[in-house]
């Protein structure tokens, strides 16, 4: 049986970097801070992968948003 590693959060840096995910995002798209709500997940699991330098498998557009916003934030899509 092969194991994953589970990385704990990081609240400092990883809190740092969501915050500016969150706020950066709000400006570029207009959203309201309701409709922004949704996307906490997305913006907290962007936010730990670059605090931990990693790559993020994902089949969601606000991803590929962020890193259009963040040159750090590393994403591959393995769908289409």
């Amino acid at each position: 049986m092969k194991y994953i590693n589970i990385l704990p959060f990081n609240p400092d840096k990883g809190g740092r970097i969501f915050g500016e995910i969150r706020s950066e995002y709000r400006k570029r798209t207009g959203i309201s801070k309701k409709a922004l709500k949704k996307h906490t997940v997305d913006m907290i699991l962007a936010s730990e992968a670059i605090c931990n330098d990693m790559i993020l498998v994902y089949n969601d557009n606000i991803h590929q948003k962020i890193a259009e916003m963040r040159s750090d934030f590393k994403i591959e899509k393995w769908t289409d």
